[in-house]
């Protein structure tokens, strides 16, 4: 597939897949004989990946290193310990982004009994 229709597939612009092919986050595309870049099911996936871990706010380190362990040809015991500490650290922001929305929830809830809060209680 074209650019364009890996930006819809992926939901990320044209500028950042340049941008992430070009800090190796993807392959190089493809070109074909009139010089247009092509994707693959892979590179979609791989984007897709990336557009979601930016939005969870991942770091491009930290979505490098989680990528890579797609390419590792170490051992699955390597691997499973890198992806085990990974979740942790996604656990970790989950639950901070729980107590977040907690707060601003109790916001709308005081909000609607006229009863806002002069601050945030975050549990």
């Amino acid at each position: 597939m074209r650019i364009g229709e890996a930006f819809a597939a992926s939901g990320v612009s044209a500028k950042m897949l340049r941008y992430y092919e070009d800090i190796g986050l993807i392959r190089p595309a493809f070109r074909d004989g009139h010089g247009y870049r092509s994707y693959d099911t892979d590179d979609v996936n791989r984007l897709l990946f990336i557009h979601l871990g930016r939005e969870c706010g991942l770091s491009v380190g930290q979505i490098r290193d989680l990528l890579s362990l797609w390419n590792k040809d170490n051992l699955a015991s390597e691997i499973s310990r890198l992806a085990v500490q990974n979740m942790a650290e996604l656990d970790v922001r989950i639950d901070r982004m729980k107590m977040l929305r907690q707060a601003v929830e109790d916001l709308v809830s005081g909000c609607e009994r006229e009863r806002r809060p002069h601050s945030p209680a975050v549990p």
